[in-house]
């Protein structure tokens, strides 16, 4: 019997709990040709046994024709059924000297012959092949010990290597990590960290000291919740320590960025100065604008830095040097600030606001 180019290809069917029959069309010589795998709904594979798991029948009188494959048990939904050839790569037919010479067993050596190449040909059909056009290369995988537990990629010659740091096992990741590795680019990637980051500072008050000395992001002066968080100074101490911002989602037009300072406790009506780390090191030379707001002890009152309500062509409180770790701030003695209601030493006093060159 003649063989027909493109006669073979493995059958697959979706299980639904009820079947346990299944069909090919293609020829085999005998049921032992047949490979037969199930795979469940996480595609993890098993091969079933002749006879003990499944049976076979011919479509015929013969196996020409294909035949039907009956499996003991069913399959639920979820589950794919594979039918496969694999020809035994054997030669079983013994001609003798001077004997008469069998048509039909020469026939089926070569119909066996062509049914090993379309086996081999589905199988280089499904293989990752270089275009025709690719120059001639090593494309050996490397040796087991280089590869095991790494990532295969591709060199800058187009030759597979064994990639990355060797991998520890699996894995468990959590839900906030899973929504960063979907991500289809770095800038939402970037936007999934931020967002985090905002997240924890809103929910935890991230403390810089102790106390009042806290700070939450929808309660920043301007009251608004801030797109981004560039640069946070998340070393404990001093309540002064800064939180850098980039301002409503960016760089400002005029290419200045801003840092909000909290001023911390400061006894006003005790100590007429107080200084205050702007955290840009040796960049306090670019500090082009600078303001601030305080407020009072039971934070009725909110006043501007500079402010100027009681003594006459002197400001009561104002800026008086940027240095190159600290601002100072000062009030006027005998001025509204040196007074009882400003003489809490567990508030915050305040925030200082700088502009500053990128």
């Amino acid at each position: 019997m003649s063989v027909t180019e493109g006669s073979y290809s493995p059958k697959n069917y979706n299980c639904n709990g009820i079947l346990t029959d299944f069909d090919f069309d293609w020829r085999i010589f005998g049921e032992e040709d047949l490979v037969v795998k199930v795979y469940d709904s996480d595609g993890n594979e098993t091969t079933l046994a002749l006879t003990t798991e499944y049976t076979a029948a011919k479509a015929g009188n013969d196996w020409t024709s294909g035949g039907t494959i009956t499996t003991v048990a069913t399959y639920p939904s979820g589950y794919t059924l594979t039918i496969e050839r694999a020809v035994a790569r054997k030669q079983p037919a013994d001609y003798v000297a001077n004997d008469n010479f069998p048509a039909e067993t020469h026939e089926a050596i070569m119909d066996r012959i062509i049914l090993i190449i379309q086996e081999l040909q589905n199988l280089n059909d499904r293989m990752p092949r270089n275009p025709a056009d690719d120059p001639a290369m090593d494309m050996t995988m490397p040796v087991q010990n280089s590869r095991k537990e790494r990532y295969l990629y591709f060199d800058v010659d187009g030759k597979p290597t064994a990639a990355g740091q060797s991998l520890l096992g699996g894995i468990t990741v959590t839900a906030f990590i899973e929504t960063l590795l979907d991500d289809a680019d770095a800038t939402t990637a970037m936007t999934t960290l931020l967002n985090g980051i905002i997240d924890l500072i809103k929910s935890s008050h991230i403390d810089w000291g102790s106390g009042a000395d806290q700070v939450d992001l929808d309660e920043m002066p301007d009251g608004t919740t801030y797109g981004k968080v560039k640069n946070a100074n998340l070393t404990t101490g001093q309540p002064s320590e800064v939180l850098s911002i980039e301002d409503q989602g960016g760089v400002a037009t005029n290419g200045l960025k801003c840092k909000i300072i909290e001023i911390s406790d400061w006894n006003m009506d005790t100590n007429n100065t107080r200084a205050i780390a702007h955290g840009l090191g040796t960049d306090y030379k670019k500090i082009r604008a600078i303001s601030g707001i305080i407020r009072s002890d039971d934070d009725s009152i909110y006043s501007p830095i500079p402010c100027e309500q009681g003594v006459t062509g002197t400001p009561d409180v104002y800026f008086y040097a940027i240095g190159s770790t600290t601002i100072s701030i000062a009030r006027t003695t005998g001025g509204s600030f040196d007074d009882a209601q400003w003489s809490a030493t567990t508030l915050n006093r305040g925030w200082v606001t700088i502009w500053y060159e990128a």
